[in-house]
């Protein structure tokens, strides 16, 4: 998912071609060496800085209406990659602190940095030491940002100035400026300005980190494809596989996370800022982690200095370190959440957000028709009942919005993805109740209009365009779950139909559907598999059903389904015998959306924790704060990894892959979340509300009891993880 407008992707593109180009012709094995001689390490860097310069890298950030940061950040993440330490964000910050003005030593080389007690500030100048610099002996300047004060310049070249070399982790090299009376002249910026570049400067860092950390882990895929050990790929070992599936994932939501956020600065204000922090936090928070996950699957070879990994290693910690820190990042980001101005702007539709015209219309038709009165008497019914209404999907229908991602030619209102999932989460604002259209109108629907025969066309889609019609998913059997190819119900051609006989377990809402879109072998040759595999729409009242419905720990019912010779004819059949895994297969289309509403889900429930714990005692325990900064982050990278299998998912290609992520990464999440939740509220937060005392109407124990389903249902977690590491990852099967 690319989160840039088109021109800006293409201008991000053409950079990082260039800056690869560069560092491909100036910057190599000595350069990544922290043993190699001073004098040739510098010689690189000059190299690559005049390079730099030549291609006109050194001017961005320069211009006030420039939007440069996605190029920016697209070079910090080819310097991470190479493992280089040319200081080119300390430029990019130089520039974006001076836009507009024009002091008569613009072109002097200049090193920035951010200070809070460092240094101080005195009549006779600037004295202080300010460390952890990369390669400030290349600069004349010192441009030093002092949070909530303003930019101050030092003048490196006088006696007053000293630059010390060191080194950390036992090779990357750093330079410290000791000051003592450096001449200092003040730079007034507006606060807007000093509090971007506070946000700017670890994110720069951030995305260097992430640059090594992405290269990092596709070397250790190699070496995991070939490095052999008990005679099979290292590979092929599920702990590897697994390993490197959560790096794959906690890589792409880092990714997606700081693109988001350097597209977001363009427009400024509170998502800028909300879109920043989570993005710096999350880095924080998992590349160090994903550096070392890398170590331990190169085992000894990566110990090796002349290898690259050590270099890599070096940057990942050295910049999320020089990024701030995560608790002070963690502090600043729960500071905004907990401002109340955000409680204000919660209900708020982001200017940039392109389904804004659709949540307009959404919103204004829920007020009219899913009000408070309704809301109140929905609550109070029992917690099974309240996501199934047969009277607002009947509004439903006659607004039309049934059909939300029904082709145009079936007269339905054809929605993008993105639009399916901005409707699904205004549904989830307004609490309103469209479960009994989700199974019907938005999963069998389509798959009704593309495979079905002309009958089951006419019977069924005047149903499901009302509303009227309600489905379950008849999938799941005693000895196939996440392995459905194994299902061993079985649909035998009879008298121009077909008789079912076998058993479905775990059907939710079967008890109350009217009809089930049913998946049974039509070949009985049991060595066939996927292949074997048919759909049929059955309705609920066939003769030779039995339901025995079960309550459910998630508080909802599901069903143990009996077939006992159930006949049905061949018009209920969707496309060929032998057709169903693929149509299932394209039916995963409208699921991402599903699951894109979960995650939307956890950001409403965080909503509604902030909004509760904002102004309270609770509100004020540092480790409280904390916790809630890394859940606003966390929810932000599920948010994202389902809109990008979502956005994906409009075209031809299927992304199995991103899904499985987008799976994993939410319903791991959601448990997070609630637990959390529950360390801070106490027993109250079990409440089954809407009760007295409650939290958020009851939502945590009920979202708790149900991400539990959300981890083993619809292919296990570790089934995800297997599609992540052999589909995506292409590591070894054996």
């Amino acid at each position: 998912m690319n989160n840039s407008d088109p021109e800006t992707s293409s201008l991000a593109a053409m950079v990082e071609s260039t800056a690869r180009r560069i560092l491909a012709k100036h910057w190599g094995r000595a350069g990544i060496d922290g043993h190699d001689e001073k004098s040739e390490r510098d010689g690189q860097i000059e190299k690559v800085l005049a390079a730099f310069k030549e291609a006109g890298l050194d001017r961005l950030g320069s211009e006030a209406d420039s939007h440069d940061l996605p190029l920016c950040i697209a070079v910090c993440r080819v310097l991470g990659e190479a493992s280089c330490t040319a200081p080119f964000a300390a430029g990019v910050l130089a520039n974006m602190a001076m836009q507009g003005r024009s002091p008569v030593d613009d072109d002097r080389p200049t090193v920035f940095a951010i200070s809070e007690d460092g240094v101080e500030i005195g009549p006779n100048g600037a004295t202080g030491s300010i460390g952890f610099l990369d390669h400030a002996s290349h600069a004349e300047m010192l441009m030093l940002l002092i949070p909530g004060t303003g930019i101050v310049r030092i003048d490196l070249c006088h006696s007053g100035a000293k630059i010390r070399r060191e080194t950390i982790l036992g090779g990357h090299v750093v330079d410290a400026i000791i000051l003592h009376e450096a001449p200092a002249m003040p730079v007034a910026l507006p606060g807007q300005q000093i509090a971007d570049l506070s946000l700017i400067a670890p994110l720069l860092s951030c995305s260097r980190a992430l640059g090594a950390a992405e290269r990092g882990f596709e070397m250790v895929l190699d070496y995991a494809r070939e490095r052999r050990q008990f005679g099979r790929p290292i590979g092929a070992f599920q702990a590897i596989q697994h390993k490197l599936a959560n790096s794959r994932m906690l890589l792409d939501a880092a990714r997606l996370l700081v693109e988001r956020a350097a597209s977001s600065h363009r427009a400024g204000g509170a998502q800028w800022v909300d879109d920043a922090h989570s993005a710096i936090l999350f880095c924080q928070l998992h590349l160090r982690q994903i550096a070392l996950e890398t170590h331990h699957c190169f085992g000894a070879i990566g110990f090796a200095e002349e290898h690259e990994a050590p270099s890599q290693f070096r940057i990942v910690h050295a910049d999320i370190a020089r990024s701030g820190g995560f608790f002070g990042m963690s502090r600043s980001y729960a500071d905004f959440l907990f401002d109340p101005a955000q409680g204000r702007r919660a209900d708020e539709i982001d200017e940039s957000d392109p389904a804004r015209p659709l949540r307009c219309k959404v919103r204004h038709w829920l007020d009219a028709n899913w009000g408070a009165r309704e809301r109140q008497e929905n609550a109070d019914r029992p917690f099974e009942d309240r996501h199934w209404n047969a009277e607002f999907a009947r509004k439903m229908g006659s607004a039309g919005w049934t059909t939300i991602n029904w082709p145009s030619h079936e007269e339905g209102l054809d929605l993008s993805p993105v639009e399916q999932l901005a409707f699904s989460e205004e549904i989830i604002r307004h609490e309103a109740p469209d479960g009994s259209t989700i199974a019907a109108s938005r999963l069998l629907a389509p798959e009704v209009i593309a495979h079905g025969s002309s009958r089951l066309k006419a019977e069924m889609i005047p149903l499901l365009r009302s509303g009227e019609a309600s489905a379950c998913l008849g999938y799941s059997e005693p000895g196939a779950g996440s392995d459905l190819a194994s299902l061993q119900t079985t649909a035998m051609r009879d008298a121009g139909g077909y008789v079912v006989n076998g058993q479905k377990i775990w059907t939710s809402d079967g008890h109350r559907a009217s009809h089930m879109l049913l998946a049974a072998r039509t070949n009985p040759d049991q060595n066939v598999k996927h292949g074997a595999i048919t759909l049929f729409v059955v309705p609920m009242d066939t003769s030779g059903i039995t339901l025995r419905p079960m309550p459910a720990l998630h508080g909802h019912v599901f069903c143990n389904i009996f077939f006992d010779d159930v006949r049905i004819p061949e018009w209920t059949r969707l496309g060929e015998e032998g057709e169903g895994w693929s149509i299932l297969s394209s039916a995963l289309a409208s699921e991402r959306v599903v699951m894109g509403a979960f995650a939307s889900q956890l950001s409403d429930l965080l909503g509604r924790l902030i909004a509760r714990l904002r102004g309270s005692p609770l509100a004020r325990e540092g480790d409280i704060r904390a916790r809630i900064a890394v859940l606003a982050a966390e929810v932000q990278a599920a948010r994202l990894l389902s809109l990008r299998s979502i956005e994906l998912s409009s075209g031809d290609y299927t992304p199995l892959v991103e899904s499985a992520m987008a799976k994993v990464f939410a319903s791991e999440l959601s448990q997070k979340l609630t637990e959390t939740a529950i360390d801070i509220f106490g027993p109250a937060a079990m409440v089954d509300g809407p009760a007295e005392g409650d939290v958020a109407d009851g939502l945590v124990g009920q979202l708790l009891r149900r991400s539990i389903m959300m981890v083993v249902g619809g292919g296990s977690n570790e089934i995800q993880r297997n599609v992540i590491a052999l589909r995506g990852l292409r590591l070894p099967s054996k």
